[in-house]
């Protein structure tokens, strides 16, 4: 066998075994009860862009629609609570907390649709209880800490519109914080950040560090 044969077999052996790679896993039907059973969390979603922009209803039954998430979707594959992102663009610089709460507004709207089928959640206690009235649990979480506007206030009223997490970053670098995908000019989170770490009798929101340089 030439070089050139040589090559050829190993580019098909390297094709196969990618195939087999890529190739979707049979799902065990002890797997499939473990998940049922489960209490399946999902905690990002960028649907609310789609309830404010594009009046998209969590409802919709449509079978063309291209989105990941739906009602029916949910429970289909027994997603019980999902975590619904409140990511402002870069581009609403001057707007970012307003925007913010209009994302906020949209998430409270689409329950308001749906009191049947879905319900705030602020706690576990609240997503056990959605559980058990066969609900879908909504929650909330910033993606990226220029929503509140280096104000602290903005955090702590965030956290009593229900969001339970933020981000520090998006992929954009704000002022207290460097992006992992944004220009650093801070060599990480700078001496501001303690401000937003809370004591240990506060409930704010969880800092989540995706993004973050």
């Amino acid at each position: 066998m030439n070089r050139k044969s040589h090559l050829l077999l190993l580019c098909l052996l390297t094709c196969v075994q990618l195939q087999a790679q890529t190739a979707p896993a049979a799902v065990t039907a002890k797997a499939l009860q473990i998940h049922n059973a489960a209490i399946v969390v999902d905690t990002h979603a960028d649907t609310p862009q789609r309830f404010l922009d594009e009046n998209f209803d969590i409802g919709s039954t449509d079978p063309k629609d291209i989105g990941h998430l739906s009602l029916d979707k949910a429970r289909a594959g027994n997603l019980r609570a999902e975590f619904f992102s409140i990511w402002v663009e870069p581009s609403f610089k001057g707007q970012f907390a307003h925007r913010a709460v209009d994302l906020i507004d949209s998430v409270y709207e689409q329950t308001a649709r749906h009191p049947d089928r879905m319900m705030m959640a602020f706690s576990v206690d609240d997503i056990e209880r959605a559980r058990k009235q066969k609900k879908l649990a909504a929650l909330m979480g910033i993606e990226g800490g220029h929503a509140i506007e280096n104000d602290i206030r903005l955090l702590r009223e965030f956290y009593r519109l229900g969001v339970r997490y933020m981000t520090l970053t998006w992929s954009n670098t704000n002022e207290w914080a460097d992006s992992s995908g944004g220009r650093s000019h801070l060599e990480g989170a700078c001496n501001r950040l303690p401000l937003l770490i809370p004591r240990p009798d506060q409930r704010p929101p969880k800092h989540d560090r995706r993004h973050a340089a």
